[in-house]
């Protein structure tokens, strides 16, 4: 398997995704508290610190997304349970209030699918079909299985 932690900067039309250490804590934070209220500064740090270290032994891989225009961080993305099964892989997103939920699904969406297949060998993306965002994941190519969501790359 490839040395993960080279999968960074990765640049697309209109995100940059990097690793999470290259955003503030306090945006990562507040992102956070969405759905852990009450997480503290020094909880998100643990957080970031976990994330990274999975993706340093190789086990996922997780990236704050940047609007390019706009310079803002928009959310965390990622492809995780990489040891679980040969072929898939879970997709995290979890976007702030301010992103453009609609575009970001539509463009990371596509090329986060391609990427798992180009450089994971992962066809199969799955995701929550508690997902807040599974409409939109379902607009661009998910499809209800079950408790799942998922979407193949032909």
């Amino acid at each position: 398997m490839a040395q993960f932690e080279r999968y960074h900067p990765i640049m697309t039309a209109h995100y940059q995704l990097d690793w999470l250490t290259q955003f503030k804590l306090t945006d990562i934070n507040q992102l956070r508290q969405q759905t852990h209220a009450g997480e503290t500064v020094v909880e998100t740090a643990d957080y970031v610190n976990r994330q990274m270290s999975t993706v340093m032994q190789n086990q996922a891989l997780i990236w704050g997304i940047q609007d390019k225009a706009r310079q803002q961080f928009d959310g965390i993305i990622g492809l995780t349970q990489l040891n679980d099964t040969p072929d898939t892989a879970t997709l995290l997103l979890n976007l702030t209030p301010d992103a453009d939920a609609a575009q970001v699904v539509r463009e990371l969406g596509d090329h986060t699918a391609a990427f798992a297949d180009k450089e994971l060998h992962r066809q199969t993306l799955i995701s929550s079909a508690d997902d807040p965002l599974k409409s939109l994941l379902i607009q661009n190519g998910f499809a209800l299985n079950g408790t799942t969501l998922q979407r193949t790359v032909d």
